[in-house]
């Protein structure tokens, strides 16, 4: 069947007596020559084969010894003089957590399968236009405070949507994308389930940058953002490097926006120093003369 990526196992050794020292545990097991018992075994949902990537921990140990990443299984090798007990504790992203555990003797071969059950979705809807016909394949972008890797999908046929790992009280925003254009931001008070997006005809934004004695501005940057009330700033492509004053974003996203400008320092060190709020409606055509500050 098919993968699931980012998934992590953590692998716990747990000694059978709980007053002993760690490191005299370590200690004894180290001065026996014992067969070592193997553990085996995959993690998988009701429809597929989890990849996994999985770092045994030593409880009480002070050290962690990563393995090299498995093509969908989980194995070790431990030298145990006495029963052990073993627990796995498997996470992945999109599902709960779930912890398997068992007994490992010298010499034996154990084998484990590990089910695990999927989080309800908490972020889902339908795209559509202005006049409420659904859009397909649109690309949908979900921002959220914890993740590294943004979490992706595209409109369906229906125009719907659904994005099964990240948690709704982690994200604060939500951009729909046309290719590599902007259409639509929405922000963290208005993500649910079943939520409808409605994608607006494109604005268009242009202007001047002046300085503040007169003139234009030589060399500047110019991204818009989304506003920073809710003290979360969301950036959208493109950057405009500006050599001669004069800017345009043609299309430009609808709504409550930021107009940020840096002016060049030195050689490859930029300043920020202007982030102006306004706010464009569907289909508007805006013309908009900037006075930036000068560089202190």
């Amino acid at each position: 069947g098919a993968e699931i990526e980012d998934f992590e196992v953590t692998f716990i050794e747990v000694p059978p007596w709980s007053d002993e020292r760690w490191d005299s545990f370590v200690e004894i097991v180290g001065s026996r020559t014992v067969a070592p018992a193997v553990g085996q075994g995959a993690v998988a949902d009701e429809v597929r084969v989890v990849r996994s990537s999985f770092y045994p921990i030593l409880q009480g140990s002070s050290e962690q010894h990563e393995r090299e990443p498995t093509q969908s299984r989980w194995a070790f090798e431990l030298a145990v003089g006495t029963v052990q007990r073993v627990q796995l504790l498997v996470r992945a992203d999109g599902f709960e957590p779930a912890l398997v555990a068992f007994e490992l003797a010298a010499g034996e071969l154990r084998r484990e399968v590990c089910v695990l059950q999927r989080l309800a979705v908490e972020i889902s809807g339908v795209v559509c236009d202005e006049r409420g016909r659904e859009l397909a394949g649109l690309t949908l972008e979900l921002r959220a405070r914890s993740n590294v890797e943004r979490e992706r999908t595209t409109s369906d046929t229906d125009g719907r949507f659904s994005f099964p790992r990240t948690r709704k009280a982690d994200a604060y925003a939500l951009l729909v994308l046309d290719g590599d254009v902007l259409r639509a931001s929405i922000e963290e008070g208005s993500l649910s389930l079943g939520m409808r997006v409605v994608v607006p005809t494109p604005a268009r934004l242009s202007g001047q940058l002046l300085e503040p004695r007169g003139g234009l501005v030589g060399r500047a940057r110019v991204q818009l953002s989304g506003s920073s009330e809710n003290g979360t700033r969301t950036w959208f492509e493109p950057a405009l490097l500006v050599e001669e004053g004069a800017f345009a974003f043609d299309p430009a996203p609808v709504g409550a926006l930021e107009l940020n400008v840096w002016r060049e320092r030195e050689p490859g060190t930029w300043l920020h120093l202007l982030s102006s709020p306004l706010t464009l409606a569907a289909g508007e055509a805006r013309e908009l003369d900037v006075v930036v500050p000068a560089l202190p």
